[in-house]
This record gives structure tokens, sequence and C-alpha cells, in this order.
């Protein structure tokens, strides 16, 4: 009977024992994957900063108008934007344009006919200069009207105002050496060459 005792006392030991491990084994809380081991990976994304737009401004001789020059880094390209303010504070736009890449844009010295009737704006593209007169019925193209006239001489700067309606030009020589100065009128869009040149 004794055994018997120590056989039943050794079977609940062995069957206490293997419902703890039961227990243990199938008790216990599911962990929380590593959360690392699941988050995509961040690719950097660059950011593409808006620059500030260049402004330059010059006043006419008189102080009565400014000229503005805004220009603005696009998808496009450089945006111009050129217009001119009146003392009062209103605005009239002269000209707009999206530039070729590499070209530049700028407001040459002494722009403002004596008047303030005309301004004159220049385009660099390629160490070539092209000058022109935006006007109310579109754009004077000075350089080209030059050009078809006088092929023997290259547009090197215009100086500014000889006159109401009269651009100064100077000019190098096709083939080397200085060449003449012109004036350019712009309501009769005609040439005159002049006997001095001005510097």
């Amino acid at each position: 009977m004794e055994k018997h005792h120590y056989k039943l006392l050794i079977l609940i030991f062995v069957l206490i024992a293997g419902a703890g491990v039961f227990f243990v084994k199938f008790s216990r809380v599911p962990q929380k994957p590593d959360s690392t081991a699941f988050k995509p990976t961040p690719v950097p994304v660059p950011v593409v900063e808006a620059m500030e737009p260049i402004v330059t401004s010059v006043g006419s001789p008189d102080g009565k108008l400014t000229l503005t020059m805004k220009k603005e880094n696009t998808q496009n390209g450089d945006s111009y934007a050129f217009f001119t303010t009146n003392l009062e504070g209103s605005k009239n736009i002269l000209y707009t344009k999206v530039a070729s890449a590499g070209a530049v844009l700028s407001i040459p010295e002494n722009t403002f006919s004596p008047d303030n009737k005309y301004v004159f704006l220049k385009e660099e593209y390629m160490g070539l200069a092209n000058y022109f007169l935006p006007v109310s019925t579109g754009i004077i193209d000075i350089s080209a009207l030059f050009t078809e006239k006088y092929p023997d001489f290259i547009v090197t700067d215009m100086t500014g105002w000889g006159g109401i309606n009269l651009i100064v030009i100077n000019t190098d020589r096709v083939g080397g050496g200085v060449g003449p100065s012109f004036w350019f009128d712009v309501p009769s869009r005609s040439f005159y060459r002049l006997s001095t040149r001005f510097n």
C-alpha cells in the first residue's frame, strides 16, 4: 500500500510538472514584432528651395518714374518682368519674358529717354548683346534692325540718349577695328551715321 502511495505521489508530481511546462509554453503573451524591422527605410527627397526674386530698380533722371526688373527662377528658366512705377505708385508692365538658358536680361545705364516716353533694355546671350525697346505696339529689336541695314558693323554698346527720340549706338567693324557711332531714331526706326564717336 505504501508503494502505491509513492507511485501516486510520483504520478501527481509528474502531472503537476507536465502541467507547469504546458502552462508556461502555451500561456506566453506573444511579443510584438520589432517595430524597426518592418519600417521602410526613409528615402531622402531633395528639397528645392524657392529662390528669392532678384529686383533691380533705376530711377528716371527727373525722378518721376522708376524702372524695375524682377527676375525669378522658375521650372522653365529665368522669368523676367520689367515695369515702371510713377510717384503715385501706379505700375505699368512693359515687358515679360522667360529667357533661354544662359541668356541674361538687364537694364542698361541711361535707359530712360529724356521725356520718359521710352526705355531700352539689353539681353546678353553667348557673348553677344542685343538691345531692344518695348513700345505699346510690341518690341523694336534695335540690334536686328541695325544688322540688317549695316551688315559690315557690329553693335557693341548703346550708351543712352542723344535727344528725345535718339539712342546713341557704338559699333565695331566686322573685320576688326572700331566702327562709328550712330543715332537710332525711334519713331521712324531710322539710323544716322555720326561723324563723332561717342565713348
